[in-house]
């Protein structure tokens, strides 16, 4: 039996936070709240389903922050129980002094939590909007006392490129994993753009490309998912081979949604799934579907128009 590297689990699409270039919030700028009905992932769905073994269990998502699922423990649980590893992607505002501890209880050493904090406390909500440090610094002490490993995870914007040594220097006094990461999600012009340095400039200018090139031989793409660690699972609990394909642009218009109860989780298992994924992989390297060209382009090399 396939031992899963990793899987990508949506836990739900609540969220307080209007963070500008998240899909959530252009979404819902664009659409309306009615687009984006407020769901929770059923645990018990969730551990019926899971019938593999995983190593890893990323708790993230696309629309939401997994914290903010009404019975959040209760999913960590399950996820425990199914995989040697959890790793958690939150902001981390808005949860109580007893909240922390109790999931500190549920987590180990293999585990980690990554709290997205992008700058300082006086700057970070330019773009964590939203967000509250008294209960985002409340998190990172409680986790950084550990088991798990905190991490300070910090997107590099232009009004925070100057402050990553200060950042880090409050990271390591809370005791958490100081570490930079870079975006592609910027818009030409865009005033959160950093300099070029802090960019994913190679895939900016490849998406760019993508939506003015009307020539579908034209783009190649070099697959994330092609070492099983992107599988996805929606708050709506539907398998997906990766979170870019639930991505609201691309995904009411492919295969995945329009055959979703194919991919219910709780009518199937995680091992069905993985071979109609295998078969969607074998396919997708001959003619990849519009969302892995625009997501994963293989930017070294281009077909000739």
């Amino acid at each position: 039996m396939l031992n899963l590297p990793s899987l990508h689990i949506e836990p739900t699409t609540r969220c307080t936070l209007g963070c500008p270039r998240c899909s959530r919030t252009v979404l819902l700028n664009d659409y309306g709240k009615k687009f984006l009905p407020i769901t929770d992932l059923d645990t018990q769905a969730l551990d019926d389903f899971i019938d593999v073994p995983v190593k890893d269990i990323k708790l993230s998502g696309n629309n939401g922050d997994p914290i903010y699922h009404r019975n959040f423990l209760d999913v960590v649980r399950v996820a425990k129980k199914h995989c040697q590893s959890v790793k958690i992607t939150t902001n981390g505002s808005g949860r109580s002094t007893a909240w922390w501890e109790e999931l500190n209880s549920i987590l180990d050493k293999t585990d980690d939590i990554k709290f997205s904090i992008d700058g300082i406390p006086e700057n970070f909500t330019e773009y964590r909007i939203n967000g509250d440090w008294k209960s985002v610094k409340r998190g990172l002490e409680i986790c950084a006392q550990g088991p798990a490993k905190t991490i300070w995870k910090y997107i590099v914007f232009k009004y925070n490129q100057n402050n990553i040594q200060e950042a880090q220097e409050l990271a390591q006094q809370y005791g958490a994993e100081f570490r930079v990461d870079k975006s592609a999600r910027f818009e030409p012009n865009d005033p959160y753009r950093p300099s070029d340095e802090y960019a994913l400039t190679d895939k900016e200018n490849a998406q760019r490309e993508f939506q003015v090139v009307n020539n579908p031989n034209y783009f190649q793409v070099d697959p994330q998912c092609d070492n099983n660690s992107e599988h996805f699972i929606d708050s709506n609990g539907y398998y997906m081979p990766c979170c870019y394909s639930g991505d609201f642009r691309f995904y009411y218009k492919n295969s995945w949604w329009k055959n979703r109860e194919l991919h219910n989780i709780q009518t199937s298992k995680l091992s069905e799934q993985l071979k109609i994924y295998r078969e969607f992989f074998n396919n997708m390297i001959i003619n990849p579907p519009d969302y892995c060209k625009f997501n994963c382009p293989k930017t070294a090399v281009r077909n000739k128009r």
